[in-house]
């Protein structure tokens, strides 16, 4: 795509017009202005320098030279910025100007306002002394070529073919300009930035008699005096100056925070070549969806000052001068201003979705830039992603039509095929985003026979890697990855490659493979990622391999991968990439949040959760995690009508996780009936949805609302005390409902690998063993069991897990005598207050109660009356508070 329309293709498009208008804007006379002082200083390094009476030659620091280059191609690149905004970045920490030369800044502005249009037409007539060789010098001050250079020559050329009528209203629109932006910026202290430089630091003479200091005579330049040159070190010829203007970023917002300030890499718009997630016909690239977005403050300061388009030269537009309305400072954009805008948002959208600009502030610059660049399809294509980004179904394919209709229109007849299988690509993408799975296979089935038919070979993986989510056939999933990962790493598509190990890695996972083959799968896609520098894989390789580790139960494994990736430097400041934001930083953030809820921490939690919603505002994750934590809470603190709010909320973002917590939620109300329904509900309506995790769960539910149920027990076993009184009889209550749910969910454990899961069964089945009468074989599987519990469990389940574990290991010494006896009882009691410890920092009181009253017994058991006495009233304490 050259960017190049035919007189006959160039009628497709309303509004187009062949010629690229430039315009004299305000701002583009400000930054003049400040390129004028600095060229007025880098003069006097010069050996042969004329200078004024009483004035030094000086030399200024590399630092100041430096910030100011990259300044000067920010500003000649981005769009029209509001004086506010040019303000803060010229007095703004960010970059170290010399204080002088904002002060000559400032008066030469009072000067062309006092001086009116003289003065205006002396400043842009004078540009030409800073282009030129001059007597005695070896080279001029700015060359012509470079980005600096060429900026003057046309601001040059345009100013020259205004008319004086025109040439007054820039004066006016400057004018305007000016004064109105120096007021909003008094009235403002948000844009008001002290600049305290020592004089010292700032300028050294260059003569032997001032070494210790120097600065630049006060009195006011000559403005149109012959003495004015310009510093050489700006020349820089086209080749060199191209990585320097790709290495700036347009800041588009006002003082933006210095922690995400970017570089962007290209003034072109370019489509990533190996992203499978959104494709888009741009010499067969692919672009990749964002994640989630973030939300940028937009200055409300604005400076209104008469419209400028009426300024420019006349393309037969048709403009009237006279009409005069309000300037929007970022209503003006060139061609390469609109190129580097949209290649900048699409970086941030892509990468770091925090920076880029809200949606209803990117569209309405799209709306700008469409406005003067009609022409101009890339445009469509990120005003379709801003509207994935806000989930709008009609805008983003009215955008996507757009696009490829006025793409297609700048190829020539061979390649138009290709941007048809591209669109039809697209388009099934779009679909399966918005979850029309129908159609979003017709689309990738239309896109596959248009690809056969010229042996697209890349485009057909990129379909395929789509093609596998989303027929669902288990078996024709399998063969269609193999195939995928093969040919892509036959055709070095090594994006493509990656991501289809990471998709086998979780599809091997989810059909019972050895976690062993798994990590694998992984590892050979992250060689990959680290070898060809695939910023977005390597982030998603850790967030899979966290989730991987939560599945098999190794939760401080999984907390380990997720702080790795936290600590994982993906920042590129060579585009402008200073902070990577994708979607798996969130499900790590995410991750660290669960474990925090796990080990009851949740004041931290909700701190991590607080920064999720700050750095993610859009994303889903955190919002279930919220939940999740609300629920946990209202659930240890008996507040039931909390917990089932917070359950209704789940059901939003996740149905099986929604009725698993709900059946929870019933058990502990001791409403074991409905738990049975909600669970059975589960298994007949989602159970093809259903993965072997939330299965092995749901069994582990249904075992222990069935076992309540029959056996009308309590879930804190008592220890049973020996002598006259004899255990309940549950003879009646077999129990088998319940054993075999439990040992389904054990078995369903041991083929998945969700080894943590398989112990939680074993316990659970230990405690109905227990309830039966089989003291010692329920002490046989809690020392299978507990041990993988205490390691990776939550702290609720370590908790109940050892409390439990010490009622059997209480009860098969209750027929031994002696020494010993005591002491090991005594033991069970010093470890009974580690376990009430814990619930009380979890919250759990009601089950405070139930320890106390064991460690009185056992107390009484073995005659410790101090001990008991002393239970005994914190029993009565609690009984009384409970009341």
């Amino acid at each position: 795509m050259d960017g190049k329309l035919t007189q006959k293709e160039s009628s497709n498009f309303v509004g187009f017009s062949q010629k690229r208008k430039e315009h004299v804007t305000p701002y583009k006379i400000a930054v003049v202005c400040l390129i004028n002082q600095m060229c007025i200083l880098r003069y006097k390094i010069r050996p042969n320098a004329y200078l004024c009476k009483g004035e030094r030659g000086i030399t200024i620091k590399p630092q100041y030279l430096r910030d100011f280059y990259l300044l000067t191609l920010k500003l000649i690149h981005c769009p029209d910025l509001a004086y506010t905004e040019l303000h803060s970045l010229i007095t703004g920490n960010r970059y170290q100007l010399m204080p002088e030369l904002l002060t000559n800044y400032e008066k030469l502005c009072d000067k062309l306002l006092v001086k009116k249009i003289d003065g205006l037409m002396d400043t842009i007539n004078n540009l030409n002394k800073m282009l030129i060789d001059l007597p005695g010098q070896v080279s001029p001050l700015v060359n012509k070529s470079s980005p600096v250079g060429l900026f003057l020559r046309r601001m040059m050329l345009h100013f020259d073919k205004l008319s004086f009528p025109q040439t007054i209203l820039v004066f006016e629109a400057f004018e305007v300009y000016i004064r109105e932006g120096r007021e909003l910026v008094k009235k403002d202290k948000e844009f008001v930035v002290q600049k305290i430089v020592p004089r010292s630091e700032t300028i050294e003479t260059s003569t032997p008699e001032s070494a210790n200091t120097g600065a630049v005579g006060k009195s006011e330049m000559d403005l149109t005096g012959d003495k004015m040159e310009m510093d050489s070190e700006m020349d820089m010829s086209e080749e060199d100056a191209k990585p320097s203007v790709a290495e700036m970023s347009v800041d588009m917002m006002s003082d933006t925070d210095a922690k995400t300030t970017a570089k962007s890499e290209g003034g072109l718009f370019k489509l990533s070549d190996n992203d499978p997630k959104t494709t888009a016909k741009a010499e067969g690239g692919l672009f990749k969806l964002p994640a989630a977005s973030f939300t940028t403050k937009l200055n409300s300061a604005k400076s209104y000052v008469p419209l400028l388009g009426a300024l420019g030269l006349d393309d037969g537009d048709g403009l009237d001068m006279r009409q005069l309305e309000k300037w929007d400072p970022g209503a003006i954009w060139s061609r390469k201003q609109a190129e580097l805008f949209i290649s900048q948002q699409a970086m941030y959208l892509l990468n770091n979705p925090q920076q880029a600009l809200a949606p209803p502030v990117l569209q309405e610059r799209l709306q700008q830039i469409l406005k003067h660049n009609p022409e101009h399809a890339e445009a469509y294509y990120l005003s379709y992603l801003n509207c994935l980004r806000v989930n709008e179904f009609c805008g983003a394919l009215e955008n996507l039509y757009h696009y490829f209709d006025r793409s297609n229109t700048l190829l020539n007849h061979e390649d138009k095929p290709k941007g048809l299988r591209f669109a039809a690509l697209n388009l099934g993408i779009l679909y399966a985003h918005f979850g029309h799975k129908e159609e979003a296979l017709r689309a990738l089935r239309e896109a596959i026979a248009l690809a056969h038919e010229v042996s697209d070979n890349q485009c057909l993986q990129h379909i395929q890697s789509w093609y596998y989510k989303l027929i669902g056939n288990e078996k024709m999933m399998e063969k269609q990855m193999e195939r995928s990962i093969l040919k892509s790493s036959d055709l070095n598509l090594h994006f493509l490659t990656s991501f289809g190990l990471l998709s086998f890695s979780r599809f091997a996972s989810s059909m019972g493979t050895k976690p062993s083959l798994v990590f694998e799968l992984l590892h050979k896609s992250d060689l990959l990622n680290f070898h060809y520098d695939i910023t977005d894989l390597m982030a998603n390789s850790y967030a899979t391999k966290a989730g991987l580790w939560n599945m098999y139960g190794k939760t401080e494994m999984a907390s380990l991968m997720s702080q790795m990736l936290l600590h994982l430097d993906l920042k590129d400041p060579t585009i402008g990439l200073t902070c990577y934001n994708g979607e798996s930083v969130c499900l790590a953030i995410c991750n660290v949040t669960s474990r925090f809820i796990e080990e009851g921490e949740f004041h931290l939690a909700s701190i991590i959760l607080n920064h999720a919603k700050d750095r993610f505002p859009q994303e889903k994750s955190w919002q279930l995690v919220e939940q999740l934590l609300a629920f946990t809470q209202a659930l240890y603190q008996r507040q039931w009508l909390e917990a089932q709010r917070a359950v209704d909320q789940i059901a939003a973002h996740d149905k099986i996780e929604s009725k698993l917590r709900r059946a929870e939620l019933l058990i502990e109300r001791e409403n074991f009936r409905d738990a049975m329904e909600t669970i059975n509900t589960l298994f007949e309506s989602d159970n093809d949805r259903m993965g072997a995790l939330h299965r092995t769960r749901a069994l582990i539910l249904a075992g222990k609302a069935t076992m309540c149920e029959s056996n009308k027990c309590s879930r804190m076993p008592i220890i049973r005390k020996y002598g006259n009184e004899k255990p309940i009889d549950r003879s009646a209550c077999t129990g088998s409902a319940a054993v075999n749910h439990f040992m389904k969910a054990v078995t369903t454990g041991s083929e998945f690998y969700l080894n943590y899961y398989s112990c939680m069964a074993t316990i659970e089945h230990a405690k109905l063993l227990y309830d039966k009468g089989f003291t010692n074989q329920a002490l046989r599987l809690m020392e299978e069991g507990i041990v993988t519990v205490l390691a990776h469990g939550t702290s609720y389940d370590q908790a109940s897990a050892l409390y439990f574990y010490l009622v059997c290991e209480a009860n098969s010494i209750q027929e031994t005598n002696g020494p010993m006896r005591v002491d090991a009882v005594m033991e069970i009691v010093k470890t009974l207050e580690r376990v009430k410890d814990t619930f009380k920092r979890l919250g759990v009181v009601h089950k405070i109660q139930s320890i106390v009253f064991l460690q009185a017994m056992l107390c009484d058991d073995v005659g410790k009356m101090a001990e008991l006495y002393k239970y005994s009233l914190e029993f009565r304490k609690l009984d009384e508070l409970s009341c």
